[in-house]
């Protein structure tokens, strides 16, 4: 761990370059105001009634947050930018763990993923902060997956793995739609499955799939829930609609 600190502190310091000189001069933008008049006029458990028909764990980000930070706009781009700085961090620890011996190239890629796409995006600190906090569970999440790959200690593995289920239950738990990264889990473990042995294609495919059959929990977990025991209010983000146009189109 020690031996990646210089490049986690240049990577803050760069970050920190980028985002804070400015961030006492920004504001409420776009939807940003709808949060807030929302918060003020009804109080913290009014983002339950907005979430709950399609995305009911923003409702508690919400209530949580708006309790901890109040209607004034800094402390909001504060924590994203803190989101954003833990995201980055996560990104380089999936990168020094899959390319171990390519720490400029790991460095470079965390740093962009940090910078970009910077304020043409993510500006809305209120609206989008799930969104960061989402993708900074993203990344923990996959990190400890490869980790516990990589751990010999059994119970040091289960509590890695069991870190990763809930952590990925979490961020799709925000955002739905990030189940795609499950996909990105999936393409880390086949670069790690057969690492140092000579594997053909198909055996290092099964590898994968046995390293990977635990984290299933998260993808299926999420579904289950959606389609089974939740009852989603909104088609657009109603996975059994979604399906059933998608059945139909064909």
């Amino acid at each position: 761990m020690k031996k990646h600190l210089p490049e986690t502190l240049f990577l803050l310091l760069l970050s920190a370059i980028v985002y804070l000189p400015h961030i006492g001069n920004l504001t409420y933008y776009t939807d940003d105001w709808y949060y807030i008049y929302d918060g003020m006029a009804g109080g913290v458990k009014i983002f339950h009634e907005m979430f709950r028909i399609d995305r009911p764990a923003r409702g508690y980000f919400f209530e949580w947050y708006f309790s901890l930070l109040g209607n004034h706009p800094l402390p909001w781009h504060i924590g994203i930018y803190l989101w954003r700085g833990a995201a980055a961090l996560g990104a380089l620890w999936i990168f020094n763990i899959l390319w171990k011996n390519a720490r400029k190239f790991n460095f470079t890629a965390a740093l962009l993923f940090i910078i970009f796409p910077g304020y043409f995006w993510w500006i809305s600190a209120i609206e989008y902060q799930p969104m960061m906090a989402s993708l900074a569970l993203q990344t923990l999440s996959i990190a400890l997956t490869l980790k516990a790959v990589q751990t010999q200690r059994l119970g040091l593995r289960i509590a890695l793995l069991a870190s990763a289920v809930l952590t990925g239950w979490l961020y799709i738990a925000l955002v739905d739609y990030a189940i795609g990264m499950e996909a990105f889990r999936f393409f880390a473990l086949y670069l790690l499955a057969g690492r140092g042995v000579s594997l053909t294609m198909w055996k290092r495919l099964w590898a994968t799939i046995r390293l990977w059959a635990w984290n299933a929990l998260i993808p299926l977990g999420f579904v289950i829930y959606r389609i089974f025991f939740f009852t989603n209010e909104r088609k657009a983000t109603d996975i059994g609609t979604q399906l059933g146009v998608f059945v139909e189109s064909r």
